[in-house]
């Protein structure tokens, strides 16, 4: 007895409505992702803002200078030739 060849099968194609919920999905996803790029660029702000209104002597005392701000905020740290500060 020979096995018989079985019919092959169409891929299942999506519903119209799975369709659908797969761009809503994929909306609310990128949604997501702009608000907490933005919610970052915001933080980012008002940092580099609370760091410029310091006096220089406080600047210092970090160890950063005024023109290091928008490096130490971005960053977090800054870079040194012998390491991390």
């Amino acid at each position: 007895m020979s096995a018989r060849p079985r019919p092959q099968m169409p891929p299942p194609q999506a519903s119209p409505r799975t369709a659908r919920r797969c761009r809503v999905r994929r909306a609310i996803a990128w949604t997501r992702r702009r608000i907490a790029l933005r919610q970052h660029r915001i933080a980012l702000r008002r940092a580099r803002n609370e760091m410029r209104a310091l006096p220089d002597r406080m600047l210092k005392d970090m160890g950063i200078s005024r023109s290091e701000i928008d490096e130490a905020v971005a960053d977090g740290r800054r870079r040194r030739p012998n390491g991390w500060l």
